[in-house]
């Protein structure tokens, strides 16, 4: 299969997403981190562990690819490290939510619906 026929691979066992919407809800991918992008949240990293028999790989899927899935507020300004920061972003493992009007707080509501596998579908084909 040719790499631009499909939206994701696995590098350690070969295993094919065709599309955003099969990886979203593949049960089999777990949601273990995001790499922060502080001056492009677009370009921070959701990082996904393929965990299906023997394959155990870390997966590194842009943010940004994922923006879509987001209807909320947007904020200009990152506020990472000041004034009532929960400090989330400054840890890879961490999956919370976070309350701050903050650049970064969209990423951490997507990072919800991925960790859940409860992405609407009607937003997966709308972005088609």
């Amino acid at each position: 299969m040719d790499l631009r026929d499909h939206y994701k691979n696995c590098s350690y066992c070969q295993k094919i997403w065709k599309t955003q919407e099969d990886l979203v809800h593949d049960l089999s991918l777990i949601v273990n981190g995001y790499q922060a992008g502080f001056d492009d949240p677009e370009e921070g990293l959701f990082l996904l562990t393929h965990e299906n028999g023997s394959c155990g790989s870390t997966i590194g899927v842009k943010a940004g690819d994922f923006k879509h899935l987001y209807d909320g507020p947007e904020y200009k300004e990152c506020k990472a490290r000041g004034v009532g920061c929960p400090l989330y972003c400054l840890d890879v493992n961490n999956l919370q939510p976070c309350p701050n009007d903050c650049s970064m707080a969209w990423v951490r509501v997507v990072l919800q619906h991925l960790v859940n596998h409860e992405v609407p579908i009607t937003k997966l084909t709308e972005h088609k």
